[in-house]
C-alpha cells in the first residue's frame, strides 16, 4: 500500500508567521507613478486616432449632404398619385354606379348626408341633363298651344 500523504497533522500558526513585508517597491516609485499613468494614457489617445483623419469641414458637410439630399427626394419631389375624381367616375358607367348603390347598405339619407350641396352648382346639373328641347322646338311648341288654345275658344268650353 502506498503511504498516504495527510497534511492535517501540520497545522500552521499564524502566530509563528513573521509580520515583515516580504515585497518592496523600487526608489521613488510612487513620486513618479503619476506621470508614468498620463505618459500611457497620452500613448494610447495616439495609438486610437481614426485612419483617415476628416478635416472639420467634411465631417460636418457629409453629414449636411445627407439630409439636404434626403429632403430633396423625399420632400420636393412631386406627387405622383394625382387623381382626377371627374375622370375616373366618368369611366364608371351609370349603370354600374346605381348597381352598387343599391348592393350597399348605406341608405338615401347617409349618401346625401356626405354630399355637400353648397359645391353643386344645380344649374349646370339641369342645363345638361334635362335640356331635351332646343329655343327653336320651345318656341314652336308654344305656338302649338296658342292654336290649340283658339281652337278650343270656338267651343265654349
Amino acid at each position: 500500500m502506498t503511504h498516504k500523504k495527510d497534511h492535517s497533522d501540520k497545522f500552521i500558526k499564524l502566530e509563528k508567521l513573521s509580520k515583515e513585508s516580504v515585497f518592496t517597491t523600487p526608489e521613488g516609485y510612487f513620486e513618479q507613478l503619476p506621470g508614468i499613468i498620463q505618459q500611457k494614457a497620452v500613448e494610447t489617445d495616439k495609438n486610437q486616432q481614426w485612419i483617415f483623419e476628416l478635416p472639420v469641414f467634411y465631417r460636418i458637410a457629409g453629414p449636411a449632404l445627407v439630409v439636404i439630399l434626403a429632403l430633396a427626394y423625399f420632400g420636393l419631389k412631386p406627387n405622383e398619385q394625382i387623381y382626377d375624381v371627374q375622370a375616373m367616375l366618368d369611366e364608371v358607367s351609370t349603370s354600374a354606379l346605381i348597381s352598387y348603390l343599391d348592393e350597399s347598405e348605406m341608405s338615401t339619407e347617409e349618401l346625401l348626408s356626405m354630399v355637400n350641396m353648397e359645391d353643386i352648382e344645380t344649374d349646370d346639373l339641369f342645363i345638361d341633363e334635362f335640356q331635351l328641347l332646343n329655343n327653336d322646338e320651345v318656341d314652336e311648341l308654344f305656338k302649338e298651344l296658342d292654336n290649340i288654345e283658339l281652337e278650343l275658344s270656338d267651343y265654349d268650353i
